[in-house]
């Protein structure tokens, strides 16, 4: 294949795959004993790892549902959590307890790209990373069974 050719297009489980490790990374981090002593140091990366986890597990949904990857790519979604919410729920992804509210959370400073770039300035919230993970983990097996991820190995969603 030359280098000038066309990519295929990105397919459902090429946005769920690292969403998946996305997610599971910000895990490893929390749950990491170094982190006890740089719990400043890791506040940015795992929230920037649970937006872009998000991101990717609702692109994976709307891919499903036929959303072309260069639609996704593009205003109005991009890396607009809100509208990729709102888009993927208007397409059938349950309401998942908590999602809403951590897409709120999230949604701000991942769109904007402050988890990304640091400013001695910024203040925020605490987040409640085991409520966080519990979402993201419920999330993951409406995903995986929707796009067949697990399944097409022989296993179940959220093994």
């Amino acid at each position: 294949m030359s280098s000038s050719a066309t990519p295929p297009a990105r397919t459902p489980l090429d946005f769920y795959v690292p969403a998946k490790g996305y997610a599971e990374a910000a895990k490893i981090i929390v749950l990491s004993p170094l982190r006890e002593s740089r719990v400043e140091m890791t506040y940015l990366p795992i929230h920037m790892l649970l937006g872009f986890s998000v991101e990717l597990y609702l692109k994976s949904w709307l891919c499903r549902e036929g959303i072309h990857e260069d639609i996704l790519r593009k205003k109005p979604y991009g890396h607009d959590l809100g509208n990729l919410y709102k888009e993927a729920t208007s397409r059938n992804l349950k309401n998942i307890s908590g999602l809403d509210h951590l897409v709120q959370q999230l949604h701000g400073p991942h769109t904007d790209f402050t988890y990304r770039y640091f400013r001695s300035d910024l203040i925020f919230d605490n987040t409640d990373f085991r409520s966080a993970f519990e979402i993201t983990d419920r999330l993951d097996v409406e995903v995986d069974t929707h796009i067949g991820a697990s399944a097409s190995h022989g296993l179940q969603p959220g093994h």
